[in-house]
């Protein structure tokens, strides 16, 4: 079918500035977003782990600012293509970002952006490949992209399609948001006052020598008053609401690690679960990997059940999962710690909720052990204190959680249908 080149399609196509001093050190709390490689994700550019640079940098180093509806591209290593939406901010990139300008009279660049991410498209950029170091695309390799011609109206589909997947995922992370809220706020928190507290540290302070033998630490961090004056705040409202609060060991059988052994990969069988296949509080089944049964057998001891709930130990630490029933059988790795609930006065997505929450997150915080390598141990899981209220308080946030997630389910059926479409349109051109 008939085709135009990208270049023929852009008004400038270009990378990020090399040898830009583009550092940690110069990252700020708000301002100019700056776009990087890790950011593109499901067609578009996400607002997770974005960083932010001040005016006078972006002045001072002679970085450029693009738009909403500019197309990007991963320059370096996973190999992405990506719409930037409205952040309402100024946005520039990083040296590993190559940026489409597009003549929105001549393509829609939500077309072209999902294209891309199609078999027909990627392929192309996969061919261009130069491998040394780690996969590496180039301004030229964008150029020569061959974009096949369709009418407007099939690309105004094709964008419909995309917003409709982008409005689902925005709608997703408010209902997450939203119980997140809820959970705060029935603790007698609120966002707010968590970060608040969270983010002060006191100078100096001093703790009985009882305590500190009986917690068997000695690190300061642990003792911090910020921690104590948390939890005596959330006692002090579940008391006044006569409600329960338990350490994680109580409300659970015997906590298990996952398993160490190195495994051989398959295309199909029993799903081996990594913290790398967490994507937005879940498994992604987009990433996982198989072993076969006669290795899961032998893994017995790693082996999860629906409504278990795992719990990253090392690396991002108190990342916590619970196992839908897609994954019953499953076994995980070493990186997680097994929870299996054996108390019916809580929800296993509520307890989620809870650890995965910046109240949670800050226990968490205060338990890990480890200096390069932090870590958690079953020990410091079970000493948790959980909070418990009543099972109907705690549907209200887990019908929350589990309509964010739908909502997001949403979100990937309608962006595959959109490449699906893309795909139909260009072969029946």
């Amino acid at each position: 079918m008939n085709c135009d080149s990208l270049d023929d399609l852009a008004v400038t196509i270009n990378s990020g500035p090399f040898g830009s001093n583009l550092l940690k050190t110069t990252y700020v709390d708000d301002g100019v977003i700056v776009l990087r490689p890790f950011n593109i994700a499901n067609v578009t550019v996400g607002d997770g782990e974005l960083v932010y640079i001040s005016l006078a940098d972006l002045e001072t180093q002679g970085l450029s600012l693009y738009e909403p509806r500019n197309v990007a591209f991963a320059r370096v290593g996973d190999i992405r293509c990506g719409i930037i939406p409205d952040f309402g901010k100024p946005i520039t990139i990083s040296p590993n970002i190559i940026i489409a300008r597009l003549d929105e009279q001549a393509v829609n660049p939500y077309y072209v952006a999902a294209f891309m991410n199609t078999k027909l498209g990627f392929s192309q950029l996969q061919r261009a490949l130069k491998v040394v170091a780690q996969p590496t695309i180039t301004v030229e390799t964008v150029k020569s992209l061959l974009i096949p011609k369709l009418s407007i109206y099939q690309q105004s589909e094709i964008e419909n399609l995309v917003q409709a997947s982008f409005q689902k995922r925005a709608k997703s992370q408010i209902l997450y948001a939203e119980a997140e809220t809820l959970l705060l706020a029935e603790l007698g928190l609120d966002t707010a006052q968590t970060s608040e507290v969270w983010q002060t540290s006191e100078v100096s302070y001093t703790q009985k020598a009882g305590q500190v033998w009986a917690a068997g630490r000695l690190d300061a961090e642990y003792f911090q008053p910020k921690y104590y004056q948390s939890l005596d705040a959330i006692a002090s409202k579940m008391e006044m609401r006569g409600w329960s609060m338990m350490c994680l060991g109580q409300i659970s059988g015997p906590l298990k690690y996952g398993t160490s052994t190195k495994l051989e990969y398959l295309q199909e069988g029993v799903p081996f679960l990594r913290i790398a296949d967490v994507n937005e509080w879940r498994f992604s089944l987009d990433t996982i990997r198989y072993i076969s049964e006669e290795q899961a057998k032998q893994e017995q001891q790693a082996r999860v059940q629906t409504s278990d709930v795992l719990i990253s130990r090392s690396g991002t630490l108190g990342l916590t999962v619970v196992i839908p029933e897609y994954l019953n059988e499953a076994i995980f790795g070493s990186y997680f710690i097994r929870v299996r609930l054996h108390s019916k006065q809580i929800i296993p997505e509520y307890l989620a909720l809870f650890i995965n929450s910046p109240i949670g997150q800050a226990w968490v915080e205060r338990l890990n052990t480890g200096a390069i390598q932090t870590n958690l141990t079953i020990p410091a899981i079970e000493s948790i204190p959980i909070p418990i209220p009543p099972l109907d308080v705690q549907k209200m946030m887990t019908q929350k959680v589990l309509a964010s997630f739908a909502a997001e389910d949403e979100a990937k059926r309608l962006l595959e249908q959109a490449k699906r479409r893309v795909e139909e349109m260009v072969l029946e051109a």
